[in-house]
């Protein structure tokens, strides 16, 4: 008996130790020997790309960017003097190319962004020191400075009558840069021998892309397949209903250009990959959907694209992106900038001019002016919605949507036939716009007013949108009372926002930049500068130069505001002022201001009332 107890003691004793056992080994970790052995890797620091133009400038080098060049000559001759004619060869001042950033790089210089008559630049050859501008290619490690280089233009000897009087108002001078072959990485590699400029300058030539990736994508890669492409998208193409991807910016140079399927649907798919299309016109006066993508429909889809710097001129249903989106197809972050939307009839917008059944989205406008000859079918993204679309999430920055317009003046030819519409026609232009959308140059050329005299006036708004006239040069031919004389003759509509630079005018009486006689219209934020206004004397001695001003000659009634007058020499007989020659009783000049301005008394009449006042005889 004893002995069973002392054995079951015993076995007790050793299931409490195995348990404890294994309630320690169950709530232990072990501990491993470790050690540990480290080194550093230096910083990765991403390079820099950079590259800027300069110009010499006496004997020091400054940053051309921003600024205008001057052709040189070797008399001198003053900018507006030098005019092209088969055979002559122009240079701008010395270039240099400088790479600020710590990366090497190879650079092209282009000639991009041709303002006016493109069709001018066909018949002048460009080069680089005497080397084709498009075959020239520059080298230059981190930091350094390029050798010194010049710019010259010559029009081919063979250019005939058909560039006569053509006119490139500005051309744009772009550095192309990317990365240079000179570093190896641990491989062995040249990896940035294949490196690529990101802009191509459309020079006239057509070439096909290559074929398709594995995806089925045509990848567009240069300005000349772009065009291609444009050219040979219909139904019967290879390029109908393919996706499409945008590879590079383009720039096409100033050219005029007919858009994908204008009229037949666009059923691809466009990814323009964050590029950008830039510098083009495109004019289709007779036939409806107008824009880089005429017509999108049937699972067509335009995205990640910006155009800038477009005219787009179209009778109905137009924008730069798509002048129509139909059937359940898109327009996604595409983006607009310093663009003109024209529609001659109606419907425009500055992205699109129509939709039904679409949608636009994350698109966006900027300094942009869209021109419809309806009262209402025109918008800042879109010019009309229609039927269940949606348009959402689209922003818009200083686009400025004028509807009833009547004309758009896009050079100096469409401002002569203007004046001509109310002069010769007797177009009042009442209820109406004409716009200006460039900046023209009047090449003193002799101008007759807009409404010359009281039985022709202009009655609607001429709109400048802060666009300049240069070079204008009124003489008067007419001492008649009912002749008035400036850029406007006998005003009784609206003139605002416009600047006219380097005007002439010279006439017997009623004499002013912008208007002779304003009897009731308004004139608004307008500039004159570097002007001459001459009241001159007349043998009858009727008339002794009265009434002339800065702005306008004579206010009758109605206002000018904001307006301005600089650097501006007037001389007159009579009733003569900084800014208006002579105000009655209603008119209004308010917050006005003239600098630099000097108005003399020419001695030929009494009761002069010249002064250096905004207001030379003030009867309000």
């Amino acid at each position: 008996m004893t002995s069973s107890k002392s054995t079951k003691r015993a076995l007790v004793s050793s299931a409490l130790a195995i348990l404890m056992c294994v309630a320690m080994l169950i709530g232990t970790t072990f501990a491993w020997f470790t050690d540990t052995a480290s080194t550093g890797v230096n910083k990765i620091q991403a390079g820099n790309l950079d590259v800027a133009l300069e110009m010499k400038d006496g004997d020091n080098w400054v940053s051309a960017e921003g600024k205008t060049l001057t052709f040189k000559t070797k008399d001198n001759r003053a900018a507006d003097q030098i005019l092209w004619e088969p055979g002559c060869t122009y240079e701008l001042p010395q270039l240099r190319v400088v790479n600020k950033g710590n990366l090497a790089l190879k650079y092209k210089i282009q000639i991009t962004g041709i303002q006016g008559d493109a069709k001018l630049n066909e018949v002048i050859d460009w080069t680089i020191n005497d080397a084709a501008i498009n075959l020239t290619e520059g080298h230059l490690i981190a930091g350094q400075q390029g050798d010194a280089f010049t710019i010259k233009g010559h029009m081919w000897e063979s250019a005939g009558n058909d560039y006569q009087d053509l006119s490139i108002d500005g051309i744009g001078i772009t550095v192309v840069a990317t990365q240079d072959t000179v570093e190896y990485d641990s491989k062995d590699n040249q990896y940035d021998k294949d490196a690529e400029y990101d802009l191509d300058v459309w020079t006239g030539e057509l070439k096909a892309p290559e074929a398709a990736d594995a995806d089925g994508v045509y990848h567009i890669t240069s300005a000349a397949e772009l065009i291609y492409v444009m050219q040979n998208s219909t139904p019967v193409s290879a390029y109908y209903n393919k996706p499409l991807a945008l590879d590079i910016n383009i720039d096409l140079n100033g050219r005029s250009v007919k858009g994908f399927n204008n009229f037949d649907l666009f059923c691809n798919s466009f990814d323009g990959q964050g590029h950008t299309i830039s510098n083009f016109t495109m004019e289709n006066t007779t036939e409806y959907y107008t824009g880089l993508f005429g017509y999108v429909g049937y699972g067509g889809s335009v995205k990640n694209l910006t155009v800038k710097n477009a005219t787009i001129v179209g009778q109905k249903m137009v924008g730069v992106i798509a002048g129509a989106v139909e059937e359940d197809c898109s327009v996604t972050k595409c983006h607009v900038e310093d663009c003109t939307v024209v529609a001659n009839v109606k419907k425009a917008g500055a992205v699109v001019g129509y939709t039904s059944k679409a949608t636009v989205t994350g698109c966006s406008a900027k300094n942009v002016t869209v021109c419809c000859a309806h009262p209402t079918e025109a918008g800042a993204i879109v010019g009309y919605i229609n039927n269940g679309s949606t348009v959402e999430n689209n922003s818009f920055d200083h686009v400025n949507v004028i509807c009833n317009v009547a004309m758009i003046i896009r050079n100096a030819s469409d401002m002569v036939d203007f004046a001509k519409e109310v002069n010769e026609n007797h177009k009042t232009f009442t209820g109406k716009n004409v716009v200006l959308v460039n900046d023209i140059d009047l090449k003193n050329m002799a101008w007759a007013p807009v409404g010359q005299t009281g039985e022709t006036q202009f009655v609607g708004t001429f709109d400048g949108q802060g666009h300049t006239i240069k070079n204008l040069n009124v003489v008067s031919a007419n001492n008649n009372i009912y002749y008035a004389y400036g850029l406007f003759g006998w005003l009784n509509g609206t003139v605002k926002n416009l600047t006219v630079d380097g005007a002439s005018v010279t006439a017997s009486h009623y004499a002013g930049v912008i208007a002779g006689y304003n009897e009731l219209g308004y004139i608004e934020n307008c500039t004159v500068k570097n002007a001459t206004v001459t009241g001159k004397h007349v043998d009858n001695g009727d008339y002794c130069g009265d009434k002339i001003g800065g702005i306008v000659g004579f206010l009758n009634a109605h206002s000018v505001k904001n307006c301005k007058v600089k650097n501006t020499t007037i001389t007159a007989g009579r009733d003569a002022g900084q800014v208006i020659g002579c105000a009655v009783s209603g008119a209004t000049v308010e917050n006005c201001t003239a600098s630099d301005v000097t108005v003399t008394a020419s001695g030929d009449c009494t009761g002069a009332n010249v002064r250096n006042e905004i207001v030379g005889r003030d009867l309000r």
